[in-house]
């Protein structure tokens, strides 16, 4: 993981997620600082699929960033 500390990173997290709760979030956050989160509370471990609307305003401006 250390390899993509300087890389562009999107992380999109559910709130609801049964599987990685908060502590994993919150460690992500620790170990990768540059990269822009969101912690969605209505989402689960499929944030794609149970916030889309909300994941999409996150993803396009974050490919745009990267990419043009």
């Amino acid at each position: 993981l250390g390899r993509l500390r300087d890389k562009p990173m999107l992380v999109l997290w559910g709130g609801r997620d049964f599987c990685f709760n908060r502590l994993f979030y919150d460690e992500w956050c620790q170990r990768f600082p540059k990269a822009r989160t969101h912690y969605f509370e209505d989402g689960g471990h499929y944030v794609l699929e149970d916030i889309f609307p909300g994941a999409m305003e996150r993803i396009a401006p974050f490919l745009k960033s990267c990419y043009g």
